[in-house]
Parts: structure tokens; sequence; C-alpha cells
């Protein structure tokens, strides 16, 4: 067994001292330090700072034409949009609410390389021959176009289709088309 010893009575217990004022000020800086570095990585990786996004057409809360009306506009590319090794591209966010009608909502969006006075003078079937791209899908939904290099003048469409054929109800839908270019690729 192992004898443990006190110390004997009248000599003095020193306690331990903490962490010495430089201590203290040392792991507070390198604290902040790396707080400052953990909050500057999100800040600049976070969405949204890694491109230039220009707003192009938007509609908040409106009761939306159903096809076969649909929304078009014109954007143009220029040098400040197409000097950069990754292409621009064009955002679509659409979002519905419905009401009570209970029928699937279809949209279709398609960006042509066409000015909007040459697109509107085609027919369908004209207009096919200067697709660049298009995204479909069913009930809210966003997706982006990728653009050519190429400055110009660019035509963006929205088709929103209602499986029930008519809207009985009031909607309220969000519908925004970007311009996004100048990204800023992180490995």
């Amino acid at each position: 067994m192992t004898e443990i010893s006190f110390p004997s009575e009248g000599s003095p217990i020193t306690p331990s001292r903490g962490p010495s004022r430089r201590t203290v000020i040392i792991a507070v800086v390198v604290i902040l330090i790396v707080v400052g570095g953990i909050i500057g990585f999100v800040i600049v990786s976070s969405p949204g700072s890694d491109h230039i996004s220009s707003l192009l057409w938007t509609r908040s809360g409106i009761d939306p034409d159903v096809y076969p009306d649909y929304y078009y506009g014109e954007f143009e590319l220029t040098t400040d949009h197409v000097d950069d090794t990754t292409p621009p591209d064009v955002l679509f966010t659409l979002s519905y609410d419905t009401g009570s009608d209970t029928g699937d909502v279809y949209t279709y969006v398609a960006v042509y390389d066409l000015d909007i006075a040459t697109f509107a003078g085609l027919n369908w079937l004209d207009r096919d021959l200067y697709l660049v791209d298009y995204g479909e899908d069913y009930g809210d939904f966003s997706t982006y176009i990728d653009l050519p290099q190429t400055t110009g003048k660019y035509t963006w469409v929205i088709f929103i289709v209602y499986e029930e054929i008519v809207k009985s109800d009031v909607w309220s839908s969000d519908l925004s088309v970007n311009l996004r270019y100048n990204w800023i690729l992180t490995d």
C-alpha cells in the first residue's frame, strides 16, 4: 500500500495560479482570428456572392396568365456579360399558390437568340431554329439556362400551363427572371 503524504500543519499551501493575463489575451486574439476566418469563408462562399445578377423581370403576388398566354421579354448581352471564362445564364424562379385549384401546374421556360421584334414576327416552328435552350417542370420551380458567349439581343419566354384547362380560383404567384454573369469560381 502506498502512503500519501499530507503537508504538515502550519506549512503554507500555495494555490495554483490561473492563466496569466498575457495568455488570456493571446487566446482571445486567436479565437477572434479563427472566428473571423470562418465568417469570411462563409461570406465568400455563400450563394449570391459568386456572380453578378441583374433582374430582367419580376412579378410578385400576381394571378398569372396561363397558356395560351405567355410572358416574354428581351435582354442584351454586352461584352461586360461575356468577358469571362464561365458563360452567363438566365435564372428563372417561379412559385405558385393555386388556391383551391388542385390540378398540376406545368411551366416551360426558354431563351431564344432573337431580338424581341424578330421573335414576335416568327411562328413557333421558325423560332425553334433560334432556341438557345429550355427548361420545364411541374409546380414551383427554379432553373437556369446557359447562354452563349456571344453579344447580342435575346428573348426569354415563360409558359404556364394549368392542366385542368380552366382556372377557377385566384392564384398568387411569384415569377422572376435574372441574368447572372461574371462568375467567381472556387475550387
